[in-house]
């Protein structure tokens, strides 16, 4: 079923006109198509912005995604200020609602995320980059209906993870490669998922074509944020594979090793993710 869909938003979207890329696209998709990296803050409350997107660029972060104004707002003031500096500034993705879309690009947010079904927003955006979110050959459909230019979709991490590993890397690629001449994937991932799971299945897509990653509440105003968002970009960029196998302390003194146990290079517990699953 997911194979089905793949190839059908392949077919809907071959006749999509493509969008001049802005800044907040030219982040996203670097020319030398190395996988980027990108984390929404999930809220203002209680979190020193300004600290925070300070951080966050020099994380090698690609751009900030919040849904929230206020952040919008401190992450363009704070990164204004790194003009000229290297790093310098990351472009801020507003991934909130439709309604406030129009503040954001009045606020200076160089992008912002709609559903297909939100469209009619797009007019009032001027010469802010739009990346479109579709789950469904029909969502599509109506960007390519409606004429709408289009050089990113955002992709649901969950979906796409299913479809790469139901339908192989090969055909994932061949999927990603059919897309508009000059679109693009930005595949939407869960942060700090069980098992380090966002970054198995964001290393999984990024070699079937996809050109970014953006990190679902990667930032919520703990001490774990930009801890998080350091690991999260150097495994994510890294080529080392991510299982090894450990042999029992005997076989490692003398030479020779057993079965050993399977694990994960790089994996971590956070206690963010603990409190959750505690919680639930």
């Amino acid at each position: 079923m997911v194979k089905v869909f793949l190839q059908l938003l392949l077919a809907n979207t071959a006749a999509l006109a493509v969008a001049k890329p802005g800044p907040a696209l030219r982040a996203l998709k670097k020319v030398s198509g190395a996988l980027t990296i990108s984390a929404e803050c999930a809220s203002a409350a209680g979190v020193d912005l300004p600290l925070l997107s300070s951080a966050l660029r020099k994380c090698d972060v690609a751009t900030l995604w919040t849904s929230d104004l206020a952040c919008v707002e401190s992450f363009v003031d704070e990164q204004e200020s790194a003009r000229g500096d290297f790093p310098g500034p990351c472009p801020v993705v507003f991934d909130g609602p439709a309604a406030q879309a129009a503040a954001a690009a009045a606020a200076g947010a160089a992008a912002v995320v709609l559903d297909a079904e939100q469209r009619e927003h797009a007019s009032a955006l001027g010469a802010v980059d739009v990346l479109w979110r579709v789950s469904s050959a029909a969502e599509a459909q109506s960007i390519a209906d409606a004429g709408l230019a289009a050089a990113a979709f955002v992709v649901p991490g969950d979906a796409a993870a299913a479809a790469a590993a139901a339908a192989a890397a090969a055909a994932a690629a061949e999927t990603l490669a059919a897309l508009p001449e000059g679109a693009f994937a930005v595949v939407s991932l869960e942060a700090m998922s069980d098992g380090d799971a966002e970054i198995d299945a964001g290393r999984q897509l990024a070699a079937a074509g996809a050109a970014a990653v953006v990190l679902r509440s990667a930032c919520v105003g703990d001490d774990e944020d930009v801890p998080y968002c350091q690991h999260a970009v150097k495994e994510l960029m890294s080529k080392q594979s991510r299982e090894f196998r450990i042999g029992g302390l005997t076989g490692a003194a003398n030479g020779h090793f057993g079965t050993g146990v399977s694990s994960k290079r790089g994996a971590r517990e956070w206690r963010r993710r603990a409190a959750v699953a505690h919680a639930a």
